[in-house]
């Protein structure tokens, strides 16, 4: 039990700590050479090109 709430309090902060990272990413000027995940985040997935290009990645 005690090692269950160990386990599940060290994801949290793996899961907080990824969302520090994404949102200083995010803060970055915009440039051709970030990231695909970054530029679909930036424009917010809106446009159906963005979405055709996720699916691409996933595929």
């Amino acid at each position: 039990m005690n090692r269950k709430l160990l386990i599940s309090f060290f994801f949290l902060i793996i899961v907080s700590l990824l969302i520090v990272i994404l949102n200083s990413v995010n803060q970055l000027p915009h440039n051709s050479n970030v990231s695909w995940p970054t530029k679909i985040w930036d424009e917010g997935t809106t446009s159906k090109v963005d979405s055709k290009e996720l699916n691409k990645m996933i595929d």
